[in-house]
């Protein structure tokens, strides 16, 4: 699995006609990977960049809600791509939500 610092990731959704991706991803900020997507959110986003870990990680959590409210996107395919995120990672591994993959 790719780790993307949370403080530098972009969500990226809803694909160019023609253009084939899974439907969400998040790539890292100083990549080009979104190029076939319209929709973008996180590090591309000022009041995000300026925000400290902490209000990022809430951000997050509620753009998470966002995606799946409003934009329609399953919740499993947001949650998978957020994976990727250590910062997420970790929260829902103190959360209990996830199982901490050093207690086995």
């Amino acid at each position: 699995m790719n780790n993307i610092p949370l403080g530098k990731m972009v969500i990226v959704w809803n694909l160019m006609d023609g253009k084939s991706g899974p439907p969400l991803k998040v790539v890292d900020s100083n990549d080009k990977e979104d190029e076939d997507y319209i929709s973008s959110w996180g590090a591309c986003n000022s009041e995000f960049s300026q925000a400290s870990n902490e209000k990022k990680l809430r951000m997050l959590l509620t753009e998470n809600i966002n995606l799946t409210v409003n934009e329609g996107i399953p919740p499993t395919t947001v949650h998978e791509a957020l994976m990727v995120i250590p910062e997420y990672r970790a929260a829902l591994m103190e959360a209990a939500v996830i199982p901490d993959p050093d207690e086995y």
